[in-house]
């Protein structure tokens, strides 16, 4: 008899606790929901703008713009064209531009955006915030964290503007993204929260802000798994043609001879004639060769989509010649037929839109191929709003994209976030959504919000004496952490970026979906998907002293030689302290953190950074702001697993060099710490 009453006392504890842990769920979501939600609302979104339409020509710089043409790449123009002030310059690159990988524009549209912001031009900053927010949510190239960290900037920068129904409208994307992503790794989620908390702070929403750094504080025992892996379609080698080689190779020379004599202020009447010619040229060798690889009946979808792509590129070029978009006049005919040429570019971009759609039907399963409908249709959509397509009409391209996700929700359920558009009228909002939630018509961000603090109360709620407390008052307050300026990753494999599924991604997959944060166990493989991105430090409840750790205690074997300056490299690694050892209840995350400075040893902001392993675990970062220092520019910082890396400096057109870094001491218990400075000489 004893021995029942035991077992009924166990059974009917269990009841109490399981009671009790649900009714601290139901007072949090409540105390959230109720206290959190005042303050500023979300403003819908506004009127579309063509960016195009807003360039100012007659303010483009030749000397810089016409670089393009010469053969430098796209960013590096983009770049020097900021560090100039030639901000009219920069947009025009960036805006015509098609070869950058949707990360890196996103990037750039942020780094013009506080460009625009900084010389107190509101409208155009807004402008750029607005379609760097497109790109974040309709790009199918980009993982969970990247999207959230671009959110969170860009409503950071919007609130500066004193936008703040926008800013609280990226907010909410950032918190959708925190509590429904099935990729989003935990110490990402701390980190987005942490900024969230800093956001809203400065929004004066002070409960909100409380509650999310309680929830940045809160670890998760919840280990992301594996996506589902597309294997997707080989496209075939893009055909070569001699005479478009040459072309090029003429136009190159003939900007080049233009360029110089602008910049010793020479006559430049027989050089423009010159260049004139070249590109008259290489129009004909081009159009003739690309329309006869189209024609073709040998020629695969793949190889045609590569074609047509290649032949977009070319007429964009030509189009932004037309409307004079390299600040002078170069081609007199296009000008005078600039909406012929316009009509040639929407032309090209049906039948590399029936390319890729050719390509997508022969995808092995029914998710890939419906997958690649709908990366296909965003890429579409996010072409046209940001000025690509010319006659954009958006309303069709929306009804198509509603009616593939809804198909796709079906097929794969929570292994992704799926782009929903409020209202189903003009002007669109674009917003990211769960599988639950989507259809449904309403806004998610009160469902975001009640699914993470409940998540977050019933892990603290567990019996681990490591655990903050479940906010039964007033939470915490810990320092914030803002995400590194746009953390864009870098897609291994993506040439150029392109308007679709087929077109951002090199030969092997016309249907990509976006690629999990990776975890210790990632493995490389044959398939292209985009690198991982840049893994920014959780918020941490204890800050210790930062003190070098005594000798033994997370010590790299071997220790890297002291860095010493290699004339032979145009970026050169200047100064690498550590390591610096935080002890801690656990082995967190490792931090190689750092600056790149310019020429002149300022902060430089914009520029890639990756880590890599032996293993192909890659990550990449884009230097901006450092977390919760608005002064301090041109960091960046990864949060990487125990082990040897690398930490390289990607600029176009440099050669840099190395900084390696080990944190493989196991008998430390904590974290380490790498402080890194890369210069640029030349």
């Amino acid at each position: 008899m004893n021995r029942i009453n035991r077992n009924w006392l166990i059974i009917g504890g269990g009841i109490v606790a399981t009671l009790a842990l649900a009714a601290i769920i139901v007072v949090a979501v409540i105390w959230f929901v109720t206290q959190g939600a005042s303050g500023v609302a979300a403003a819908p979104a506004p009127e579309w703008v063509n960016p195009l339409d807003k360039i100012e020509t007659k303010e483009v710089k030749p000397i810089t713009a016409l670089r393009v043409l010469a053969g430098e790449g796209d960013e590096t123009v983009i770049q020097d064209a900021l560090a100039a002030g030639e901000l009219e310059t920069a947009l025009a690159t960036l805006g015509y531009s098609t070869v950058l990988p949707d990360s890196n524009r996103l990037g750039l549209l942020i780094q013009l955006a506080q460009a625009y912001a900084g010389a107190n031009n509101a409208d155009k900053a807004n402008l750029c915030y607005e379609r760097a927010g497109d790109t974040a949510t309709l790009s199918g190239y980009l993982n969970d964290y990247v999207r959230a960290n671009a959110y969170v900037q860009i409503g950071q920068g919007l609130r500066e503007l004193g936008n703040t129904g926008r800013a609280k409208a990226f907010y909410d994307q950032a918190y959708v993204v925190v509590a429904f992503s099935p990729t989003l790794r935990p110490e990402h989620r701390s980190v987005i929260l942490g900024a969230l908390a800093h956001e809203y702070a400065a929004l004066g929403n002070q409960p909100e802000a409380e509650q999310l750094s309680w929830e940045s504080q809160v670890p998760s025992f919840h280990e992301v798994k594996p996506g589902e892996s597309f294997t997707g379609v080989p496209l075939g080698a893009m055909p070569q043609s001699e005479a478009v080689d040459a072309a090029i190779k003429q136009r190159q020379e003939a900007a080049q001879t233009l360029i110089q004599a602008l910049s010793e202020d020479r006559a430049v009447a027989d050089r423009q004639q010159a260049l004139e010619q070249a590109l008259l040229t290489e129009d004909t060798a081009r159009l003739e060769f690309y329309d006869a690889q189209l024609a073709s009946s040998a020629n695969s979808a793949g190889v045609k989509v590569q074609v047509s792509r290649a032949k977009l590129e070319w007429l964009t070029t030509k189009w932004r010649i037309a409307r004079r978009g390299f600040g002078l006049s170069l081609v007199a005919d296009w000008e005078n037929n600039e909406p012929v040429i316009a009509e040639a570019l929407k032309d090209t971009l049906e039948t590399f839109d029936l390319a890729a759609s050719d390509l997508i039907v022969a995808s092995p399963t029914q998710a890939e191929l419906t997958q690649g409908k709908v990366d296909l249709l965003r890429g579409e959509i996010l072409w046209g709003r940001l000025g690509l397509h010319p006659g954009f009409v958006e309303q069709a391209l929306v009804s198509d994209l509603q009616a593939a996700t809804s198909e796709l929700v079906v097929l794969r359920g929570a292994q992704t976030l799926y782009v929903e558009v409020l209202p189903p009228k003009q002007p669109y909002n674009y917003i990211l959504i769960s599988a639950d939630l989507y259809g449904r018509g309403e806004s998610p961000a009160p469902v975001a919000q009640s699914t993470s603090v409940a998540r977050a109360t019933s892990i603290a709620s567990l019996p681990t004496p490591t655990l903050p407390p479940a906010p039964t008052m007033e939470p915490p307050q810990v320092t914030a952490i803002l995400p590194t300026a746009t953390p864009g990753e870098t897609p291994v494999t993506e040439p150029t970026a392109l308007p679709t599924a087929t077109v951002e991604q090199t030969p092997a997959t016309p249907t990509p979906t976006n690629t999990p944060e990776p975890t210790a166990t990632a493995q490389v493989t044959n398939t292209p998907t985009p690198s991982p991105t840049a893994t920014a430090s959780p918020t941490r409840t204890n800050t210790p002293t930062r003190t070098p750790k005594p000798t033994g205690q997370a010590s790299p074997t071997p220790r890297p030689p002291t860095p010493t300056p290699t004339p032979s490299q145009d970026i050169i690694l200047v100064k690498m302290d550590g390591p610096i050892g935080y002890p801690a209840g656990a082995n967190a995350c490792n931090k190689p953190y750092g600056h790149v400075l310019d020429k002149d040893g300022k902060p430089l902001n914009g520029v890639t950074v990756k880590a890599f392993n032996e293993y192909g675990i890659e990550f990449s970062d884009i230097t901006g702001p450092r977390p919760g220092e608005s002064r301090d520019d041109g960091y960046f910082e990864f949060c990487v697993e125990r082990g040897g890396w690398s930490i390289n400096v990607i600029i176009a057109d440099k050669t840099a060099q190395n900084a390696w870094v080990a944190f493989d001491d196991p008998n430390f218990i904590g974290h380490v710490e790498w402080d890194i400075t890369f210069q640029v000489v030349r």
